[in-house]
């Protein structure tokens, strides 16, 4: 069996701030917006085989923020084939004003760190081949 693509489901503070910067950045296509009956929430698609949900709980404040040391996610990563495709992005996000890690190096790959405007943890990471 083989997976074919994933979702990420975020919960943020403020939808009119966060739906425009995850567009900006990942180029997503807007699938839906509005109330799903659970509350509001956006839905973009983006290349590729990926679809990102954000939505904002009504007990979320406005103050909120992400934390990569308590019990749930570390961060989310989108992988791509390599060095120089993660050195693209770390190029795009700087373009776009978005604070960065810059490219790493790892003992098992390359990434770029950067935040949404809430604090979630995101990366851009090419894995080096296995040996």
């Amino acid at each position: 069996m083989a997976f074919n693509g994933m979702h990420l489901a975020l919960t943020v503070t403020d939808l009119s701030t966060s739906g425009p910067w995850y567009q900006k950045v990942f180029e997503g296509t807007q699938l839906f917006a509005g109330n799903d009956g659970v509350g509001e929430v956006e839905l973009y698609l983006v290349p590729d085989n990926i679809l990102i949900g954000l939505r904002q709980h009504e007990s979320t404040s406005a103050g909120d923020e992400f934390a990569y040391d308590r019990c749930g996610m570390d961060h989310a990563a989108m992988h791509v084939a390599d060095r120089a495709e993660v050195e693209q992005w770390s190029e795009k996000l700087a373009g776009l004003g978005v604070e960065t890690s810059g490219v790493i190096d790892s003992p098992y790959g390359y990434h770029v760190n950067f935040k949404d405007p809430d604090g979630i943890a995101l990366e851009v990471f090419a894995p080096l081949p296995p040996a």
